[in-house]
């Protein structure tokens, strides 16, 4: 299972929405079944693997916060919006529920 051919094509799953909660909202409806049938499969027969694929994937969404917004370009302020959007919103993507952590 590698995360750069798959991961690769959802770069642009976000850009036509307006605010970031429809974004991450979007993002969320593209990603979520494609991640909940991968839960579902190597939850269940390889889930020590899947572990830091999820951490990964949230790896390219605060990668891609911090590119969309100029003002969440440090790591720290990422990082704390990275925490206060999953503390709010802890059911948006299907694998927060495994793991909230990026890095």
């Amino acid at each position: 299972m590698t995360d750069a051919g798959i991961c690769h094509g959802w770069a642009g799953l976000a850009h036509t929405a307006r605010s970031a909660a429809a974004e991450a909202t979007n993002a969320a409806l593209k990603i979520d079944p494609i991640v909940r049938g991968w839960l579902q499969y190597y939850g269940a027969y390889y889930r020590s693997a899947l572990l830091p694929f999820l951490e990964r994937i949230n790896a390219y969404l605060v990668r891609w916060i911090r590119k969309k917004y100029k003002r969440l370009r440090p790591f720290r302020k990422a990082q704390q919006c990275w925490q206060r959007i999953t503390r709010q919103y802890p059911r948006l993507f299907a694998h927060w529920a495994w793991t909230p952590r990026f890095w």
